[in-house]
């Protein structure tokens, strides 16, 4: 990242806080980790891209950038990678939680002939819901969000592309 005269104010901010400088750290040993595994680096930049857009549009507002750098780290890691790497097809759905989310239903390849991951966003927000093979192979649907309020609790959008494929599948919460 640019320390000097030529860096943005965000990097500026960066540089002179020490919980944001090791967020930047963190973020940048996981950004290797996860491009080292990405077949589709080109997709993954892009959305790094899109990301330090977000990212440097805080400016030197530290909590604003604290914010930005927890919510890209917690994307699902590995997770991320099986998206961007296998998503094929997408189509719109309902937001059954009316918090005017765009919902997004995506074929993965490789998990059968079933929609197999949705995607609710609004602005910042984001709650996922994504299926996957536990250690028996036997399917089970991963939830992720950024929005704390939501940690605990699947939403009824996701609940129901749930239901629709397997009631019975077993629901990770994921930190």
């Amino acid at each position: 990242m640019e320390s000097g005269a030529k860096a943005s104010e965000a990097e500026k901010a960066i540089c002179a806080d020490a919980t944001l400088s090791s967020l930047d750290g963190d973020l940048a040993a996981a950004w290797k980790r996860t491009l080292a595994e990405a077949s589709d680096a080109g997709a993954l930049k892009a959305s790094q891209r899109d990301w330090l857009t977000q990212r440097d549009a805080c400016g030197s507002d530290t909590r604003c950038l604290a914010d930005r750098y927890h919510e890209r780290l917690s994307v699902p890691g590995k997770d991320y990678v099986t998206l961007v790497d296998m998503i094929d097809v997408r189509r719109n759905d309902d937001d059954e939680d009316a918090l005017g989310a765009n919902v997004n239903e995506y074929f993965v390849h490789g998990i059968a002939n079933t929609n197999a991951a949705i995607a609710m966003s609004r602005g910042d927000r984001l709650w996922i819901g994504m299926l996957v093979f536990d250690a028996r192979n036997q399917v089970r649907m991963r939830y992720y969000t950024n929005v704390p309020a939501w940690k605990k609790r699947v939403s009824r959008t996701i609940q129901a592309w749930r239901d629709r494929i397997d009631s019975q599948l077993p629901i990770d919460l994921m930190r």
